[in-house]
């Protein structure tokens, strides 16, 4: 005599995270299994599973369960972080979390913006700039350091690294008035862009006093010259 299993009661008994903490490059898959048994646990093949995952990731829209009721669903993205994979069959449903990380080998400045700009050129009161750093899919990547540099006598520190958010800012201080141009590279990404510092007149003082025409006619009108 033979029992056959209950498709009626078909039910998602289990899905499992087996592959995590794949790179967000929309080819390396994160990977979970799927099981489907009746009511009373008994495996079932053949068994067509909806798929879905959320923030971005991609997956087959259905999966068919094996001989031993269960199958691997692959998921990919592009976007780094949390991912939400659901199974569903009949009224079953059971989710769980995948996370991808972003793709640190792909590291590129992404954004350099001049955030305070103007200041006295005394050597100390800074211009400041924010440097963003990302993946080639604009996931922010914290950690990376980024070579400074600045030209027209303007002191920079020559790496910054980046905080949780893929920035950070950048210091600059010069004792030369007129423009500088910062530049931050990662790898083989470089921005630029132009601070000005303008001339300390609370120290304005006189540096040269010359005499460039002397020796005049005393008549009242023509004159020496400094």
């Amino acid at each position: 005599m033979t029992f056959i299993a209950d498709v009626s009661t078909a039910k998602i008994a289990d899905l499992v995270v087996i592959k995590d903490g794949s790179v967000a490059d929309g080819a390396m898959a994160n990977t979970l299994r799927v099981k489907v048994t009746d009511a009373f646990g008994n495996a079932l093949a053949g068994q067509t599973v909806s798929v879905s995952a959320d923030n971005g990731a991609a997956v087959a829209a259905t999966v068919i369960t094996g001989p031993d009721g269960t199958v691997e669903i692959t998921v990919t993205s592009q976007t780094a972080g949390i991912s939400a994979v659901a199974a569903s069959i009949n009224n079953s449903t059971l989710n769980q979390n995948v996370t991808f990380i972003p793709d640190v080998s792909t590291a590129k400045i992404a954004d350099l913006v001049v955030i305070k700009d103007g200041s006295v050129a005394d050597g100390s009161t800074a211009n400041t700039l924010r440097v963003k750093v990302t993946d080639a899919f604009g996931n922010a990547l914290a950690g990376q350091t980024v070579s400074v540099s600045a030209d027209n006598g303007a002191a920079v520190a020559a790496t910054v690294i980046t905080g949780p958010d893929g920035t950070v800012e950048i210091s600059v201080t010069s004792q030369t008035a007129g423009i500088s141009t910062v530049t931050a590279t990662i790898n083989n990404s470089t921005l630029s862009q132009n601070v000005t510092f303008i001339a300390d007149v609370s120290t304005a003082k006189i540096v040269d006093l010359v005499v460039i025409k002397d020796g005049s006619v005393a008549d009242g009108s023509t004159a020496n010259t400094l």
